[in-house]
């Protein structure tokens, strides 16, 4: 019982859970006064007008089976709500300072400092091991930006939308709220230490150690997930039905604005990141001989990705792929006409030589998109072409490369090596002539 007080005076993501557990339990007198102030621990950072918070814990406690003559005393509640306001101030700072230090990591972690280290140990630009750190840092870049759209997803969207809820006469109910989010919070408290175990093997990594794959060896990593991918079709209908109730589509629609984020496309998030972490292990698989120790931590990753791959029905792997074009379309700088329109779907991205040079490049079902790249995935990149594939022609030049002929230009694309051109090729000869 006091583990569970504790966790909603900390106000983390299961918050919300603890306090219904209290809930069902016989609690004595002094544990009854102590879960009507957890309740209002729960509303004091998201209500700031004291009226609607009393209304709004007054109808939570009938919920949680208070009599109506048991409500809070006006005294108490106004002295437990000044002890509550600070203690959640006090959380609210930790946090921020929590999320700051993951969206400005230490020194030791960032790419600049770890190839300049890795250069400095004697190692080349291109050698092996470099290579392997930068998908690593790739993976790392990601990771940081995956994690800041789930605590928006969590701290934003539900916790004002359950706060919503709760009041009288909102016309929505904490349960509907609970059905579009799933476990959400589950997977985001996951990868917020996730990511400081990854930070900080990362930062570990040398020639002779590279030991990553193992830190998706979690059984509870394809668990949450699997239960996500499940839930997700149940979870996107609820979204849709709820969207049609003025309240509800009013504060989505502000959040928002707020948060420069949009609802579907971070519910859909935690798939589209599955589909990125299969490929990242795919390509660090490539790059690692069969003889190093982590090679097979790697393979059991993938496998781990590929198992929960394989739950995901048509209809999702459609609304993934518009949601990573909405993705892509955000962090061009100079955007390609009706890239957002409804039928383009979304196939591939990597890094390939164009005509020599150095591309980030994205694949869609009927264009092939050139950015321009520093070496790693950032928040912003430049759109330098987008070449057709509508009635292209593209052959295989040699077993690394192949060349496409589009608006009467031609274009060699050439891959790092054989083995990343084959699972390139397996969609790129869809448009084949």
């Amino acid at each position: 019982i006091d583990h569970l007080f504790t966790i909603v005076l900390e106000g983390s993501v299961f918050q919300e859970a603890a306090v219904r557990l209290l809930g069902y339990m016989s609690l004595d007198a002094k544990n009854r006064v102590k879960l009507k102030k957890s309740v209002i621990a729960r509303f004091v950072a998201q209500i700031r007008e004291p009226p609607e918070i009393k209304k709004t814990v007054e109808s939570s406690l009938l919920r949680l089976g208070f009599p109506a003559e048991d409500s809070l005393a006006e005294e108490d509640y106004v002295e437990t709500q000044k002890i509550l306001t600070t203690l959640l101030e006090k959380r609210a700072e930790e946090t921020a300072e929590e999320i700051n230090s993951m969206a400005q990591p230490p020194a030791p972690t960032t790419p600049t400092t770890l190839l300049a280290t890795n250069t400095k140990h004697g190692d080349s630009d291109d050698s092996a091991f470099t290579k392997k750190l930068r998908i690593a840092l790739d993976l790392l870049i990601v990771e940081r930006a995956y994690v800041q759209d789930l605590i928006t997803l969590i701290k934003k969207y539900k916790t004002e939308l359950t706060a919503l809820s709760e009041l009288p006469n909102s016309g929505l109910s904490p349960m509907a709220i609970s059905h579009v989010f799933s476990v959400a919070d589950i997977i985001a408290d996951y990868h917020i230490m996730f990511l400081r175990s990854l930070e900080t093997r990362i930062a570990k990594l040398n020639s002779t150690n590279f030991q990553i794959g193992d830190l998706f060896h979690q059984p509870d990593f394809i668990k949450v997930y699997a239960e996500y991918i499940t839930n997700n079709e149940l979870s996107l209908a609820a979204l849709d039905e709820l969207m049609g109730k003025s309240a509800f589509s009013s504060l989505v629609a502000t959040l928002s604005k707020r948060t420069d984020t949009d609802l579907r496309s971070l519910l859909l998030r935690p798939i589209n990141r599955i589909l990125e972490y299969h490929t990242f292990m795919q390509e660090l698989i490539l790059k690692t001989s069969a003889e190093e120790p982590n090679y097979s931590d790697l393979v059991i990753a993938k496998q781990k990705m590929t198992t929960i791959i394989h739950l995901l029905k048509d209809t999702t792997k459609v609304q993934c792929s518009r949601a990573k074009i909405v993705a892509i379309n955000k962090i061009l700088t100079n955007k390609p006409e009706e890239l957002l329109k409804d039928s383009r779907l979304f196939l591939k991205e990597g890094r390939a030589k164009i005509n020599r040079r150095l591309y980030h490049i994205f694949l869609l079902d009927d264009l092939l998109l050139l950015t321009k790249s520093n070496g790693f995935i950032t928040k912003s990149c430049e759109l330098v072409k987008a070449i057709p594939l509508k009635n292209a022609i593209i052959s295989v030049l040699k077993q690394n490369a192949c060349k496409i002929d589009a608006n009467n230009e031609s274009h060699a694309v050439e891959w790092e090596n054989a083995a990343i051109f084959s699972l390139w090729w397996e969609e790129l000869k869809k448009f084949k002539a």
